[in-house]
């Protein structure tokens, strides 16, 4: 008997996927042992924000839309991977007590965030620069947050005007390069046709 072909490629992204997600639960648990008064976490509420995201808010985003999506074939599991990337570099940044640092790590998942993102929406058919308008909407909205949460909370995880409009720029600079290597590669002739479906997506 013939035994089916394995799709190497998803067979990664599965497992990949389950990796982050248990990585994502690992540093929620982490933050809410070690409580606030833990240098790493003090002031940032970042306990109640790690529980929010790894209880499904942010993790349940992808596996949502392929439950109300029938026209995609198979589980888009390469954008679930893209966006369960930048929530578990964002939470190891807190854990490894990497924002406090002077050499500004804040700025890698500002710009890694909106470059995986958008490659998780491209992956979805989103066409580049409405995809790029897009995440980068999501980015200046969030970072909004941040200061409504420290205006309101009273918590600190933005200094200053500076520290957001550098964390936006480098958002943009790095989904623009993202996108401007996307249309390279794919062409503006198969550009909406190979991905406007899952199926044809790895």
């Amino acid at each position: 008997m013939k035994l089916p072909q394995v799709d190497r490629g998803r067979l990664a992204g599965w497992a990949l996927d389950v990796v982050l997600r248990l990585v994502i639960i690992g540093f929620a648990i982490e933050a809410v042992v070690a409580g606030p008064d833990d240098p790493r976490f003090a002031g940032k509420g970042i306990a109640m924000r790690d529980l929010v995201l790894a209880g499904g808010v942010a993790t349940l985003i992808v596996p949502v839309l392929h439950l109300f999506r029938p026209r995609w074939d198979r589980y888009p599991v390469w954008t679930d991977v893209a966006f369960l990337s930048v929530l578990a570099l964002d939470m190891a940044g807190n854990s490894l007590n990497l924002y406090e640092q002077p050499w500004r790590f804040d700025l890698i998942p500002h710009a890694y965030g909106p470059a995986a993102a958008l490659i998780g929406v491209l992956l979805l058919g989103l066409r580049t620069w409405f995809g790029l308008a897009v995440i980068n909407g999501l980015h200046v909205l969030l970072e909004i947050q941040e200061v409504a949460g420290d205006v309101v909370f009273g918590t600190s995880n933005v200094n200053g005007a500076w520290d957001s409009i550098t964390d936006l720029a480098a958002g943009l600079t790095a989904s623009v390069l993202v996108a401007l290597a996307w249309e390279w590669f794919h062409g503006r002739k198969g550009r909406g046709e190979g991905h406007r479906s899952y199926s044809s997506a790895r």
